[in-house]
Order: C-alpha cells, then sequence, then structure tokens
C-alpha cells in the first residue's frame, strides 16, 4: 500500500519530522519496495525462499516491508533506484524486541562487496534509520540479501538465516562524498581473521572483502589482520601448520568444523585471505599490518583439535619451565629456536606479502618466558643466586628475564630492516601490543621502555589495564593511567595508540571514553577485533568509525553530552494488524 501517485516520502523543501534526528536535507524515503526484481523472489505469504511482503504505515508514510527467517534463504533482490548524483543513503529496519537482531547485507551496483548492516533488538513496532554511506548513484542499483550463519550437524554443512525485516531506502542529495582528512584519520584496527570465517564459513573473495569495506571513507587509517599464531598459518605458507585441523573429525562446536573447512576450501580452491585482505585494504586507503600472536602452539581440551604435528611436538625441549621445575604446556621464547622460527614466520610474511608492517601480539596466552635453562642458568653466573630460591617478585630476576623479548625485538627488527631492503623500502613497521599494566609486562617478561629505548618498536599498544586482558571491561578506567601511556613515547619516533575497551558500547560511551583519552594525551586510538562492531550494531559503528574528529566530540562534550539514540519511525500498523491493539503476555 503506496500513498496515491507516488511512489516515495518526501520530507520536502529542507523539510523534516521530529523523530528523523538525521535530516538536515531534502530526504526521499522510497517504501514500495515490492518493486525489488524479481519479482518471482517475493510473496505475500511465508514461502521458502522467497521474501514476504507485508504493508505497513506509519504517521508519515506507508509502504511495503520485507522479511525473511531463519529458514527462509531467500536470493537477493535489487530494488531499481533510477536516481541520479551523490547521495547519503540510510536503511530502514524493523526493530522487534522479541525476535533478537534485525540484520540485511546491502550492495551497490559495482561495489567489491556487500556491507553487513546489523540493528541490535530494541523497542517494538519501530522503523530504525541506519546510516549506511554516501555514494554516486547515478547509473546503480541497490540490492539486499540476507546474511547467513553457516553451522553442521550429523549430516553435514547447513545455513541459517539472520533474521531481515527492511522497511525502505532513504536518500539525501549531498554535494559530494565526504573523504577522509589527515588530521583525522587516528584510528586503528584489528581483526582477528579467523572469527568471521567461524561465524559465517567464509570461503570467497568477496566474503572477506566484506570485512574490510566498512573502513571505506572513515577515520581509520590502519588495519592489523591476523596472520597466525603460534605455528599456525593464515595464509598458504610453508614455515608452519595449516587451519585445517587435519585428520580431526568431530569438534567440540559446529562452527569449529566451519572453520576448519572454509580453510580447506580456500586452500584447496587458491584463495589467499591474506593477501585479498591486504589488497582490499590498500584499495580503499589503510596501511595493512600482520599480526602475530606469539602464544597458540598449544591449545587444552575440548578445543585440541587445533593441534597436531607441528612445532610444539617436534620440540618437546623448547617447553616454558615453572618456578617448580614441571614443564608447562607452552613453547618458550628463552630458546633461540623458538625465536629463530617465529622471525622465520614474520619473515615469510614479510617477503611474500605487501604489508605497511607486522603486529606482535603480547596479549594472548602470556607469559612468554619462565624458569627455562638458559635463563636459570645465566642468572646464577651473573649474581651467583638461584633464581627458584627468590622471591617471584625479587627485581633482578625479573630484569634479568626482560632481556629475552627485548633481544627478541632486536631480532624482528634486524629481520624487517633486511626485507625491507631487498624490498627497496626505507622501513617495515614494527608494533606490539602489551598489557596496559607496567607491573604486569614485567612479570611477563616486557620492558617497553627499554624497547623505545632501542627503537625496535615504531607502534606500542598498550591494551588494557583489566585483569586477565579481559576486553570486556573498560580499558582504563582512570585517565591517568592512559596519560601514562600516552607520555611514555613523546619526543622518540615510537607512537602510543590507546586501546578503547570493551568491545561493545553505546556511541554515547564511544564519545566520551574518546574525549576521556584524548584529553590524557593520546593522538590515535585503537581498536581490538574491530569489523565485529559492524556486524553487531550499526549505529554504534557509525559513531565509532568518526571518533577521529576530535573537534566533533569535543562540541558534543562541551554541548552536555546529550543522548544520541537512532532516529526512529513508529509503526501504526503492520500487515493489516493494528498495533494499538496492544495484547500483553
Amino acid at each position: 500500500m503506496r500513498l496515491p501517485g507516488r511512489n516515495a516520502y518526501t520530507t520536502g523543501e529542507n523539510g523534516r519530522y521530529s523523530e528523523d534526528r538525521m535530516i538536515t536535507r531534502d530526504a526521499r524515503y522510497l517504501t514500495d519496495l515490492d518493486r525489488c526484481l524479481p519479482a518471482a523472489a517475493l510473496s505475500p505469504t511465508p514461502t521458502r525462499g522467497r521474501w514476504r511482503m507485508l504493508e505497513y504505515e506509519t504517521e508519515h508514510f506507508r509502504g511495503t516491508l520485507l522479511t525473511a527467517g531463519e529458514e527462509t534463504l531467500p536470493p537477493g533482490v535489487t530494488y531499481p533506484l533510477d536516481v541520479s548524483g551523490v547521495h547519503r543513503i540510510s536503511i530502514g529496519l524493523y526493530g522487534d524486541c522479541y525476535n533478537g537482531d534485525t540484520v540485511v547485507q546491502v550492495r551497490l551496483t559495482g561495489d567489491p562487496a556487500f556491507t553487513v548492516l546489523t540493528l541490535k533488538e530494541g523497542p517494538d513496532r519501530t522503523l530504525y534509520d541506519l546510516y549506511w554511506k554516501t555514494a554516486d548513484l547515478t547509473g546503480r542499483q541497490i540490492t539486499f540479501v540476507q546474511l547467513f550463519d553457516a553451522f553442521a550437524n550429523g549430516e553435514g554443512r547447513m545455513r541459517r538465516g539472520r533474521q531481515a525485516m527492511i522497511a525502505y531506502i532513504k536518500l539525501e542529495p549531498v554535494a559530494e562524498i565526504e573523504r577522509p582528512r589527515p588530521e583525522h584519520q587516528r584510528l586503528y584496527a584489528h581483526n582477528d581473521a579467523h572469527g568471521f570465517t567461524y561465524l559465517f564459513g567464509v570461503t570467497t573473495p568477496e566474503e572477506i572483502y566484506r570485512e574490510i569495506e566498512p573502513y571505506r571513507n572513515s577515520d581509520f587509517s590502519r588495519l592489523y589482520w591476523e596472520a597466525g599464531m603460534g605455528d599456525l598459518l593464515y595464509y598458504p605458507g610453508t614455515v608452519g601448520r595449516q587451519l585445517t585441523c587435519a585428520g580431526h573429525d568431530d569438534f567440540w562446536k559446529s562452527n569449529a568444523r566451519i572453520h576448519a573447512e572454509s580453510w580447506r576450501t580456500m586452500l584447496a580452491n587458491g584463495v589467499d585471505q591474506l593477501r585479498l585482505a591486504a589488497e582490499m585494504t590498500h584499495g580503499i586507503g589503510l596501511e595493512f599490518h600482520a599480526a602475530y600472536r606469539m602464544g597458540g602452539f598449544r591449545w587444552p581440551p575440548p578445543e585440541d583439535y587445533w593441534n597436531g604435528p607441528g612445532f610444539f611436538t617436534e620440540h618437546p625441549e623448547l617447553r616454558a619451565v615453572l618456578r617448580d621445575g614441571r614443564r608447562a604446556e607452552r613453547i618458550s621464547y628463552s630458546f633461540p629456536e623458538t625465536r629463530r622460527f617465529a622471525c622465520s614466520l614474520l619473515r615469510e610474511v614479510a617477503e611474500n606479502y605487501p604489508i605497511d608492517g607486522v603486529c606482535l601480539i603480547y596479549v594472548r596466552r602470556p607469559p612468554f618466558v619462565d624458569y627455562e635453562p638458559p635463563l636459570v642458568d645465566g642468572f646464577r653466573a651473573e649474581f651467583s643466586l638461584d633464581p627458584r630460591e627468590l622471591p617471584e617478585d625479587d627485581p633482578r630476576w625479573l630484569e634479568y628475564r626482560c632481556r629475552v623479548l627485548t633481544g627478541f625485538m632486536r631480532e624482528v627488527r634486524e629481520e624487517m630492516d633486511a626485507v625491507a631492503r631487498a624490498r627497496g623500502r626505507k622501513r617495515l613497521a614494527i608494533t606490539a601490543i602489551v598489557s596496559g599494566r607496567r607491573e604486569e609486562n614485567v612479570r611477563d617478561g616486557i620492558k617497553v621502555e627499554d624497547w623505545i629505548a632501542a627503537g625496535t618498536v615504531d607502534t606500542l599498544i598498550p591494551y588494557t589495564m583489566a585483569p586477565g586482558l579481559d576486553s570486556s571491561a573498560v580499558s582504563f578506567p582512570d585517565a591517568r593511567d592512559a596519560a601514562y601511556w600516552a607520555g611514555l613515547a613523546k619526543g622518540t619516533a615510537c607512537e602510543v595508540p590507546i586501546s578503547v575497551l570493551p568491545r561493545f558500547m553505546t556511541p554515547e560511551e564511544y564519545r566520551r571514553t574518546a574525549a576521556r583519552y584524548y584529553g590524557a594525551g593520546a593522538e590515535t586510538l585503537f581498536f581490538w577485533d574491530c569489523a565485529y562492531h559492524a556486524y553487531y550494531n550499526q549505529y554504534a559503528w557509525n559513531t565509532m568509525r568518526r571518533l577521529g574528529h576530535r573537534e566533533e566530540i569535543a562540541a558534543w562534550m562541551q554541548s552536555g553530552q546529550p543522548e544520541m539514540p537512532a532516529p526512529t519511525v513508529p509503526l501504526l500498523s503492520l500487515g493489516g494488524w493494528n498495533l494499538a491493539d496492544d495484547t500483553p503476555g
């Protein structure tokens, strides 16, 4: 049901209505989604393989809403825009507090990948206005595709659709696309390079590009993409093992099977995730840095399907030694063989991929040194003392242990400099992600002051102050701790971005956190597992992707930190149901 003689609602010349806080220009609401093609993919009743059409009405406009549930699995549909010029594009999604999140994939003709828009479950009977992107729409159409989770059962791999409820396309004409400005590009992101494969069964270039597309025209200037952990490789290399879980046919979680099978498929089809990610990232104007988790050589049950013949099984003599003499289920960097292996992995990546630097992740499965014979014997020779008979926090012992990883950072620097010279470049950057607690770093054999003084680290990222490196807690509750890190490398060539955690916040929390860290002296902000924000809350992502606009944040703070609710349009009816007819329970 549409307004007579019209296929869209227009707010009028410079018009707006009170619920839509984003409109600053004349906006068109394309509500007639029953025009989507092919028509055979639409149905007025629930039908497997076809989008269901539901008529709806608001105070301002009427339209046709497209829905798809977990079992619908319809093909993609395209709306014929027939529009010219540059426009801000928003998508209206229906919020349903009873059925969970609303998710849809959206793509314009010519885009390298879909973008995933996610509306967190909210008040029922409401349309939410989610800004997507600004683009020139001349000669282009818009396509909607349901997002599928991949999972496995006894019969093999299956798909389950994410709930999709699309109400309208909103277009606002603008003069030009806002391009990133250097003074705003002060955000760095990290992607673990396997979580999205675990969730969605990624096997194609387009599905990899989908992880990177949200950063286009944002305040992000750098992406850290994991290339390996322990001796597991996230690329088709030769120095370690592949993520195929070879020999395993029973997995603790079905998504682990999907993850392994996806890597088997990519390797068999010649899909190089790391190369594709690097090329796509450079293509949208960001730096690309390959990250490495220094732990992860060995995994405990029930997730021991990651284990297999490799560095850990071949070198039992390189296992860490605890204070009481027992061998730990970890590989130690006290041994030169371990350090040489890690350097060989980083060198293989640097020599074969178009990267701008490497990143060493020290915040997953530490410590990396303990009471191994090389350390114990060396300390005895220098101090005539047995460190196992000293208090665990004896400063002499802790300082001595730090020499190992300081030396390792020097070895990595030498390797990367050699690769850079061979590639005709001045330098490959080195980043290290460490604990936000200095005492915790020293306890784990990490003395960042020595790394900075030696020039072995270009970017140092303090991850969090939270106990246990908890990513669900605030990283620096006391701004003075952030200030300590922000000032640590002043006057040196090293930069220190401040990590923004927890992973998921409201728009207001993102702005307040950014303001605190900027106020503490931070020049750059870092976001762990950043891609998941685009999946789990598009409205928060739209705030997060602009956190390099310091002047915008400052103005908001000075205005009293007003709430930033999502623009909404209350529904009056849906599918012929008068929504004023409330029947509790």
